[in-house]
């Protein structure tokens, strides 16, 4: 199973055991026959993923579908552009007005979201997903699911190392910039590379024209100088990477 695979799996599941465990809670949601009356729960997903991108597209389908198997009503819209700080205010909204969910479900890619969910937990549980593995404790969120950014980036350091000894210079494509979890990647896979190797950040913003992402990618790597990536987002950002390198004549595997 493909890493994406595993993760829309697991973050599917996390709606699965949530749902349980409100089901359980009331202790007349485990019993299959049909004749049984059971309460309706509503469950409000607040991410930072955006509709553009392919992966929460997916992770969005895949986790109404399990709501609906578990007969939860999960409510999850996506964000048309990265906005951490309407994101925070969204939080504090739902937790705090006259219908809260029975329970929210959370990314925690800034210190604005991480401040907006504290405040939250006050009237309703919040459970974690995707960003935020280096603070989830902190804030306190009952469950997390996601892996370790820091060490996931230096594995794949570690992991590239394995196959090339001789990296000289790498290159980070950021697709995301200001999510705290990307910075724990590529400070990650900065470790894994080990002292001697140059390791680049290139922010790119694919909530504009893809044309506008691809002129950056192409720019940064016209001199054919980088011979590791490490790319963030979606395929599209694969592709432009290959587009890029094929137009410039630069080796690649």
């Amino acid at each position: 199973m493909s890493l994406k695979r595993y993760l829309l799996a697991s973050y599917a599941a996390l709606i699965i055991n949530l749902a349980n465990i409100f089901v359980a809670g009331q202790g007349d949601g485990l019993n299959c026959d049909p004749c049984i009356d059971r309460p309706t729960y509503r469950i409000r997903a607040i991410v930072h993923g955006t509709s553009d991108d392919m992966f929460w597209q997916r992770l969005r389908a895949s986790s109404i579908q399990a709501g609906k198997d578990m007969r939860v009503q999960l409510d999850f819209d996506l964000y048309d552009e990265y906005d951490p700080d309407l994101m925070a205010r969204d939080i504090e909204a739902a937790a705090t007005g006259p219908d809260p969910p029975d329970a929210l479900i959370v990314t925690i890619p800034s210190p604005s979201v991480e401040k907006a969910i504290t405040k939250a937990m006050k009237y309703v549980p919040i459970f974690g997903m995707n960003s935020g593995y280096d603070v989830a404790n902190r804030v306190g969120v009952l469950d997390f699911i996601a892996m370790d950014e820091h060490e996931g980036g230096r594995v794949a350091g570690e992991e590239f190392l394995k196959e090339n000894r001789n990296i000289t210079r790498a290159l980070f494509v950021n697709h995301n910039k200001g999510n705290s979890a990307m910075d724990q990647r590529f400070h990650g896979f900065s470790e894994g590379l080990g002292g001697n190797i140059i390791v680049e950040e290139l922010p790119v913003d694919l909530q504009q024209p893809n044309d506008a992402a691809a002129e950056s990618i192409s720019s940064a790597v016209e001199s054919c100088n980088y011979d590791t990536f490490l790319l963030g987002g979606s395929s599209s950002t694969l592709k432009m990477t290959l587009t890029a390198l094929n137009a410039h004549n630069c080796p690649h595997p």
